[in-house]
């Protein structure tokens, strides 16, 4: 049986090359909700610095280019989606894009990622269960975080995370906080994306959570 929650095995990455398309723009212009940095990352941050570092990290909060794509019909609302959001990043729900059933992809598009800064890494805390599929296990379960720093050269590809909307494969797999932070000195510039459906709150951990306060 195979299970579903290392970086190799857990992101299926796509080989088909974009049609010559240009993608629609849609810009959040509402502020997000506040999100606080987990203090586990603060301290792998301040560990990134370096020992021989003396300066205070600066943490400011930066916009975020989010994008949606399917090289299959009647999957998402527009085939082709470039989500921008507000300092600091926010919240996408896949409610409103994701109509029928196929596969999809997430990307985080690389020009958003230009110099003098440094994409420094990108975090993904599940919020979603692990749950078995078929046979196989999808998700990491609730609560649980991986980094992202070895996919950097992937995560900047429009066609980086590979999803699938039968039997929700997508809401396990994908549902969480994704933790973007870019380093200038001793500068990071920090956003997220909250990516959930609303449809389905009572399948993820959040809401299971709700329930049972």
């Amino acid at each position: 049986m195979k299970i579903y929650f290392t970086i190799a095995i857990l992101f299926s990455f796509g080989c088909k090359k974009h049609q010559e398309m240009h993608p629609e723009t849609l810009t959040v212009s509402s502020v997000a909700e506040d999100f606080k940095i987990p203090k586990d990352f603060v301290e792998k941050i301040k560990e990134s610095a370096g020992k021989e570092s003396h300066a205070t990290p600066e943490f400011i909060f930066s916009p975020l280019k989010v994008s949606l794509y399917s090289d299959q019909e009647n999957v998402l609302d527009q085939s082709y989606l470039h989500i921008q959001l507000p300092n600091g990043g926010g919240k996408i729900d896949l409610a409103q894009f994701v109509k029928g059933d196929g596969s999809f992809y997430l990307g985080f598009p690389d020009d958003q990622f230009n110099q003098p800064m440094t994409l420094e890494n990108i975090y993904f805390i599940s919020d979603a269960p692990q749950t078995t599929i078929e046979g196989e296990k999808y998700g990491l379960g609730c609560g649980k975080w991986i980094e992202l720093k070895p996919k950097i050269k992937e995560l900047q590809k429009n066609n980086f995370l590979k999803l699938n909307t039968f039997s929700l494969r997508y809401l396990y797999v994908s549902a969480g906080y994704y933790l973007v932070v870019q380093k200038k000195g001793a500068q990071y510039f920090v956003s997220h994306l909250n990516l959930t459906d609303s449809r389905y709150k009572d399948k993820l951990c959040s809401g299971i959570f709700a329930l049972n306060k």
